[in-house]
């Protein structure tokens, strides 16, 4: 009995993955039917493919030599779905990373066009620090992220897509923080910043560089920081797009510092794998989203 087309594409996901479980939510499938897709297989081959433990599946060395051949079938399988059939170019589960900077300053609006331009495509959204993301990407666990932290790794494309604008800022009404201050002046103040590992936390850390300060609270959520920062119980670094309309109002206002915060890189980093014309249209899209929302400024700037 020969191997069947759904068995590779199943193979193909389980080697990608690592388990079986999520090669089961990759393809939509049950976990089950995709146990039986494997199975059916080696016993079409005569050969086992992975080695199973608790929720992992390693690939075999026989399982390895037949990878390469299951990418080209499935490869010459999707140029065929396209140039006959016409479907959607991206489809099935794609699992998107994201700081939360990024997802409140675009992320709506990103999932609405991706879902205009891919009906068939289901996205799966991870938001947290940029580390841990990079970290999910490297493993193979995400399939894209947008962060500050470049992931750097053989079987990773990052792409810088611009600068992220960040500055101090404080309660509109704290009259004491006007003028331009120094790190030593506000290494007295209560700052409030996301913990280690986070650009956030590198940022205030370096920017006070030698000054010492033990009245930091550590807090995982930007909109949180934001308002507590209104409220008066301390003061943040923040990118300056999620603060744009508490600025407009005076509920917040920018401390000028002597030196400003430096602006951070931002990028958009992928599994390599995945790289194509399609890959390029999400990176450019969110490269337009996050620009016209405001938090980012274009790389030649």
């Amino acid at each position: 009995m020969r191997v069947s087309l759904p068995q590779l594409e199943t193979f193909y996901w389980v080697a990608r993955l690592g388990s079986f479980h999520a090669a089961a939510r990759q393809q939509n499938l049950t976990q089950p039917t995709i146990s039986a897709r494997i199975r059916e297989m080696e016993r079409s081959l005569g050969v086992r493919l992975f080695e199973r433990s608790n929720r992992k599946a390693a690939i075999t060395a026989i399982g390895y030599s037949i990878l390469a051949r299951t990418e080209q079938i499935l490869r010459i399988a999707e140029e065929v779905d396209r140039q006959i059939y016409q479907r959607d170019p991206m489809r099935g589960l794609l699992r998107l990373g994201t700081v939360e900077s990024a997802a409140l300053c675009g992320l709506t609006e990103m999932l609405t066009k991706l879902s205009a331009a891919y009906p068939r495509l289901n996205v799966e959204v991870t938001v947290d620090v940029g580390a841990a993301i990079a970290q999910k990407l490297v493993a193979r666990e995400l399939d894209i992220v947008m962060s500050s932290d470049g992931a750097f790794a053989p079987h990773i494309v990052s792409e810088f897509v611009g600068w992220a604008r960040m500055a101090w800022v404080a309660a509109g009404s704290q009259k004491r923080l006007d003028g331009r201050l120094t790190a030593s002046d506000l290494s007295r103040e209560h700052v409030i910043t996301i913990g280690q590992p986070s650009v956030l936390y590198s940022v205030v850390t370096d920017w006070l560089s030698h000054e010492r300060t033990s009245n930091i609270s550590f807090c995982n959520s930007h909109a949180l920081i934001i308002q507590l920062v209104r409220a008066g119980h301390g003061i943040a670094v923040l990118p300056l797009a999620l603060v744009r309309n508490e600025l407009a109002s005076g509920a917040i206002k920018v401390i000028q510092t002597k030196p400003p915060v430096a602006r951070q890189r931002f990028y958009v980093s992928y599994l390599k794998d995945r790289k194509g014309r399609d890959m390029n249209a999400l990176v450019d899209m969110a490269r337009q989203v996050l620009t016209r929302n405001g938090l980012l400024e274009p790389p030649r700037t």
